[in-house]
């Protein structure tokens, strides 16, 4: 059903930008309505699935939900200490492989 309606925004979103003849749709320019319209199918088709997926189940999403966060959070501070970082990985990477010089 989410796979419909998501199809369906996006052939509305197509139609109203194809017969646009002033260049703004619902007070948003034709770009920006371009890109509403497709985050929003992907936002309707992405949610279904995890509706359906995870039907009855309210822990097992937010334990999963929590778990995905957590590891984004590590990489974006990992990210933002890769400079502090840097001087380590040669040492790291020698002791995971010990046979190389």
């Amino acid at each position: 059903m989410t796979t419909w309606l998501a199809l369906f925004i996006l052939a509305l979103g197509a139609m109203m930008l194809v017969s646009d003849a002033n260049g703004m749709i619902v007070g948003l320019d034709a770009t920006t309505f371009g890109y509403v319209a497709v985050f929003l199918a992907l936002l309707v088709y992405v949610a279904g699935g995890l509706v359906t997926r995870y039907a009855g189940g309210t822990s097992a999403m937010f334990r999963d939900a929590v778990t995905w966060l957590a590891l984004g959070l590590g990489l974006v501070t990992l990210y933002a200490y890769k400079d502090e970082l840097t001087p380590i990985a040669p040492a790291s990477w020698a002791s995971s492989c010990p046979a190389r010089p």
